[in-house]
Parts: structure tokens; C-alpha cells; sequence
């Protein structure tokens, strides 16, 4: 894929963090005041920073006792509840659990796109249940701990384990494993 002029995340995504955060700690409320978002309408897109901004008020005000990854991967269980509870999360959910785990995975570029216009994501298969998931464009790496977890385990993962196994130039590594 060609990159994208400028990165943006879609509206699903800031209305999933928007539910999410209900009610917003003051560092969220400044962070969506920033972004113009008021929780009343949203525009088709945003810019990747003030995502970001969003991510990491969220991570400081909610989880600042726990240490980075562990923290962003708290961020990132915590998005997936506010975007189920999104139309377009509800039908993406709904999609995980037909598919099931291994083909979730294996759709993750697509089950992305949705979200925003720069993620991309390789899946290396070991077993069926055993797997190297590669993801472009990652600044907060426990963010996909979060995320690649609670996607398996709705698509009905078992005994999920998602380790990061590298970070380096905004590729993360991760090693998924289920029973």
C-alpha cells in the first residue's frame, strides 16, 4: 500500500474513545476539547496526533500507576468496549465472532481500516492457534496488546496470550497464542 498523505483516524475511532471515556477525566475532557469533539457529531476523520493526545491523557489519567506497555494495553481493552457500542464496532464485533480468532487476525488489515487509513498488519501462522502478528505505524506498542487481545478474545479466543516481542521504527512485533 502507498502511504497515506497525512494519517487519519476515522470517526468511528474518536466515537469509540468518546463512549469509552464516559464520564472524561479532565486531562480526556481537554484532550476531545482539542480535538473540537463535544460527543454531539464527529467529522469523518482526525489527525493521527490528536488521537495520540487522546491516547495518552487517557493513559496517564486513568492508568499512570502502571508502567507504558501495560498501561496503552489497558488503553487499548478499554477503546475496544467504547467501539463495540459504535455501529460500525457493533458490525465489526459481530464479524469477529463468525470468523473466529485465526481469521481475524488474518483480515487485521481490513478489521483496521475501519479505524484509520495507515495500519497495516502481516500475520505469520505457526499452528492455528499460534501466531506472528507484524503492525505498521505503532508509537504506543502496548496500545495493540489491548487491542489484538480483546479482538481474539470477542472472535472467542481461549486462554489468549499476546506478547510484544519487538518495537523498532514504529513496527511492532507481537506473538499471539491461544488454547
Amino acid at each position: 500500500m502507498t502511504e497515506p498523505a497525512e494519517q487519519l483516524v476515522f470517526s468511528s475511532s474518536m466515537e469509540g474513545m468518546w463512549r469509552a471515556l464516559q464520564p472524561p477525566t479532565p486531562l480526556e475532557a481537554a484532550a476531545f476539547a482539542r480535538a473540537g469533539i463535544t460527543g454531539k457529531g464527529f467529522q469523518a476523520a482526525y489527525p493521527l496526533l490528536q488521537y495520540t493526545d487522546l491516547l495518552d491523557a487517557c493513559g496517564a489519567s486513568r492508568f499512570g500507576h502502571l508502567a507504558p506497555l501495560e498501561k496503552f494495553a489497558e488503553v487499548g481493552r478499554l477503546f475496544m468496549k467504547g467501539y463495540e457500542n459504535t455501529i460500525i464496532g457493533q458490525a465489526l464485533m459481530a464479524v469477529l465472532r463468525v470468523l473466529g480468532p485465526r481469521r481475524t487476525l488474518e483480515r487485521m488489515t481490513r478489521n483496521f481500516r475501519t479505524a484509520n487509513n495507515y495500519t497495516e498488519v502481516t500475520v505469520e501462522s505457526f499452528a492455528a492457534n499460534h501466531h506472528k502478528v507484524r503492525v505498521t505505524h505503532v508509537t504506543r506498542p502496548g496500545l495493540f496488546v489491548g487491542l489484538l487481545g480483546s479482538g481474539c478474545a470477542i472472535a472467542g479466543a481461549k486462554g489468549l496470550s499476546v506478547l510484544l516481542l519487538e518495537h523498532q521504527a514504529q513496527v511492532a512485533l507481537y506473538e499471539v497464542k491461544w488454547s
